[in-house]
């Protein structure tokens, strides 16, 4: 996979992250909320390196393919943010499950929380799928 098509997916997934943490009702304008906002941004992007692959395949092969990535990613991404905000306090190690229990449950308990998650990863979807036809242009 391109070094492009794996920024892109950063990029989206860091909008969704981004998005997530903020309807969660983080408020950036404090010091500790501007941390867990930009962990969160930040965890977002490498879970959308890492799942990049997953987006933007045609068909319904490609929507489950598109969820499993967006599922895999919000996971990665929040036990990442976890982690960098349970390092100083020497809670990494319980960061790593507490991110994704907290991000999880505010999208199973939210309507609002799950309607960003699933905007921003159709959107992420939608992205790669046309970064994927532009691809396949002939030069």
């Amino acid at each position: 996979m391109p070094i492009s098509h794996r920024a892109a997916a950063a990029t989206l997934c860091a909008i969704s992250g981004f998005a997530v943490i903020l309807t969660m009702g983080v408020k950036p304008s404090s010091a500790d909320g501007a941390l867990f906002v930009g962990f969160a941004t930040g965890g977002a992007a490498l879970g959308g390196v890492a799942t990049a692959p997953l987006f933007g395949w045609p068909g319904r092969n490609g929507v489950v393919l598109a969820a499993l990535g967006a599922v895999a990613a919000t996971a990665l991404g929040a036990a990442l943010a976890g982690f960098a905000i349970g390092l100083p306090s020497g809670l990494a190690g319980a960061g790593l499950v507490y991110g994704p229990v907290t991000v999880g449950a505010a999208l199973v308990t939210s309507p609002v929380v799950l309607a960003a998650w699933v905007l921003t990863m159709a959107c992420a979807h939608q992205g790669m799928a046309q970064m994927r036809r532009v691809d396949s242009l002939p030069d």
